[in-house]
């Protein structure tokens, strides 16, 4: 069967370029000072502009400690702020998004962690208990190790840094460049200055949470246990 027209172009540009993060750089260029995200808890706010500095800050401090596209990121967090940001950042960096099942045990957490391998570990401040009793049985034991507290006042425990010690000296300019990699298995990376393709504004695939497509809102932790 003849096609009236090329759909090649269609399938390379799909297949290429249709992108979650290209979908969130496109509003961050559309609707840069609009509001992206808002922490009720702590009346911060942030612009799709801010969200991306802040997302940059942490994809810039993970590649400076070594973090390639070809590492896994884990991360036990609530529906916070950092989560947002943990999302947005390793889809700039390319590499593996694992989030963590607060809800298991310590010991079957350690055996994910050991299963994964990951480089770097983000938590939350609240399973500090959890994720404390998981480091001291695995095997693997992630290279980098951050902690989130709502507030970011907190101190972190030995060999663990601080979410806001961590981040304070990333850069919120985008550091990421575009890969030739050709595979489609894995986020491609968004230049900055990119012109992305995607018809819808961004909203996140993650959370039921963010329920309208250009303002998120985290929730109320004292609700996030069931």
């Amino acid at each position: 069967m003849q096609h009236s027209y090329n759909v090649e172009r269609f399938k390379e540009t799909f297949e290429s370029e249709f992108t979650y993060l290209n979908g969130f750089m496109r509003n961050v260029f559309r609707r840069g000072n609009e509001p992206a995200l808002i922490c009720p808890l702590t009346n911060r706010t942030w612009t799709y502009k801010t969200l991306n500095d802040e997302a940059n800050r942490l994809a810039s401090s993970l590649m400076a400690r070594g973090v390639t596209s070809d590492d896994v990121v884990m991360h036990a967090l609530l529906n916070s702020a950092e989560f947002v940001f943990t999302y947005i950042a390793t889809h700039k960096i390319g590499c593996v998004n694992a989030p963590l099942n607060y809800r298991l045990s310590g010991g079957e957490i350690a055996l994910l962690i050991d299963q994964s391998k990951p480089k770097a570990l983000i938590y939350d401040a609240e399973f500090e208990k959890i994720i404390s009793e998981a480091l001291r049985s695995v095997h693997h034991r992630p290279e980098i190790i951050i902690m989130a507290d709502l507030n970011n006042e907190m101190d972190a425990p030995e060999g663990v840094v601080t979410y806001r010690d961590f981040v304070k000296d990333g850069s919120p300019e985008n550091p990421v460049r575009r890969t030739n990699r050709a595979s489609t298995t894995r986020p491609r990376v968004s230049s900055p200055r990119a012109r992305p393709i995607c018809p819808r504004p961004f909203r996140s695939m993650t959370s039921t949470r963010f329920s309208r497509p250009t303002t998120s809102s985290c929730t109320s932790r004292s609700h996030r246990k069931t």
